[in-house]
């Protein structure tokens, strides 16, 4: 995925983790990414794909990691390092929402 559609993706997430997916508008993401509607529409068809997006980047992200855990030798230290890993990549409490 190009980088300004994972910062577009970046934006939308801090948007619905702090307004709701109902609340928030195109406008509002738009402006939290610094970019124009008609550029985030160029990435995205509208709120609807951005939450496919999100939730298909996470679940590819959690893919990989469950696949870093399990060729781990040493299985302890591969979960400790995932659960910080994860924990780390949290902004606040409603963002890690969006993560589980």
């Amino acid at each position: 995925m190009a980088e300004r559609a994972e910062e577009l993706l970046d934006a939308a997430a801090r948007c619905f983790a702090h307004g709701g997916f109902h609340a928030t508008t195109v406008a509002e993401i738009s402006l939290e990414a610094g970019c124009s509607p008609g550029l985030l529409y160029r990435y995205f068809a509208g709120k609807d794909a951005l939450v496919a997006a999100l939730v298909e980047r996470q679940a590819n992200r959690t893919v990989a990691l469950l696949e870093s855990i399990r060729a781990s030798d040493d299985l302890l230290e591969a979960l400790d390092r995932a659960a910080v890993a994860q924990v780390d990549g949290w902004d606040d409490a409603r963002a890690a929402s969006l993560h589980v």
